[in-house]
């Protein structure tokens, strides 16, 4: 078996960047509006969203904070429940 030419390559240490997207505080800021606010449910209306976005957005940001909360979504509309 003849050997194969292998292509020449070198790996450099260097520190790699930190993530150019950062995590988003809108929704961290929903969760905590509403925990002032001291309701038991609320409906969640953000313009230039999909309803989908909104929802996996507040789901991660109360996961976040351990709120005791629950983001639900009924068609169109996302809704935060106090558990």
């Amino acid at each position: 078996m003849g050997e194969r030419d292998m292509p020449e390559y070198s790996i450099i240490e260097k520190e790699a960047p930190a993530s150019a997207r950062s995590k988003s505080t809108l929704y961290s800021e929903i969760v905590a509006d509403f925990l002032e606010k001291h309701i038991t449910s609320g409906l969640v209306q953000l313009s230039n969203r999909k309803p989908a976005t909104v929802y996996i957005g507040l789901k991660k940001a109360v996961k976040e904070a351990n709120a005791p909360l629950k983001v639900r979504k009924l068609g169109d509309e996302v809704y935060i429940v106090k558990k």
